[in-house]
């Protein structure tokens, strides 16, 4: 999709880290933080769901708060996201359900794809998941350690097959 491309040719100041081969989210997501040089470090899926304009929401709970981590919650404005299919939604409940019930936490959004962090938090996780299960790893190695996470509404687009969606739940 040519999305390499577009991001070396935006500015000379961004640092594009690229695998030649896909080797999934999880494996991004641990090649970018090596490179990460700021404070802070937001992970958000290139597939255009999520808004960009919800960061300084996200960004001020760190700011303000001091808080490590804080995620966008699809939920907590809308119960169940406008398009968002029956499956994803049910299988989000389960998976946050079961986080919440094994770390005693109470997140609404577990596999956001709209997470910020302090970066060394983010840094001691050593995080393992080369696919999308970085997600629910991230949330309970976070936990473990003692890191507050903070739910901040967010609205969400779905996205269809036809639009581009490739995540298929089990």
């Amino acid at each position: 999709d040519k999305t390499v491309e577009k991001a070396m040719s935006r500015s000379p100041a961004i640092q594009v880290i690229n695998h030649i081969k896909n080797q999934g989210k999880g494996a991004s997501i641990i090649s970018g933080i090596k490179y990460a040089t700021g404070d802070i470090i937001i992970i958000q899926d290139a597939d255009l769901e999520y808004s960009p304009c919800f960061y300084p929401q996200l960004l001020k709970p760190i700011i303000e708060e001091n808080l490590d981590i804080v995620y966008g919650s699809r939920f907590l404005k809308q119960g169940h996201p406008d398009k968002m299919r029956m499956s994803y939604f049910l299988a989000n409940r389960f998976g946050t359900s079961l986080v919440n019930i094994l770390c005693g936490s109470r997140l609404t959004d577990v596999m956001t794809c709209l997470k910020v962090f302090r970066i060394d938090a983010l840094k001691k996780l050593n995080l393992l998941s080369k696919d999308f299960g970085i997600d629910a790893e991230l949330t309970i190695k976070a936990i473990k350690a003692g890191y507050r996470i903070k739910d901040i509404p967010i609205t969400y687009k779905a996205r269809t097959f036809k639009e581009g969606k490739k995540f298929k739940p089990i």
